[in-house]
């Protein structure tokens, strides 16, 4: 998702879902043009959100 400001902190806190799977797309994308294999992919997990506040760790819904 692009703003036309520039990255905004907020967009990526309300938006995860969509910003994560766009992210790995153009990753999967990658792999499959670079390694010409389908073998790896990376997938998005809903029960895991990242901390406004800037911890460093991912948060799983059910630790919470």
């Amino acid at each position: 998702m692009k703003n036309p400001k520039g990255f905004d902190r907020r967009t990526l806190l309300f938006n995860q879902k969509i910003i994560l799977k766009e992210i790995i797309r153009h990753f999967n994308d990658q792999v499959k043009e670079l390694f010409e294999t389908h073998d790896v992919q990376l997938k998005y997990n809903p029960n895991i959100i990242f901390d406004s506040l800037g911890k460093k760790n991912p948060v799983e819904l059910g630790n919470l």
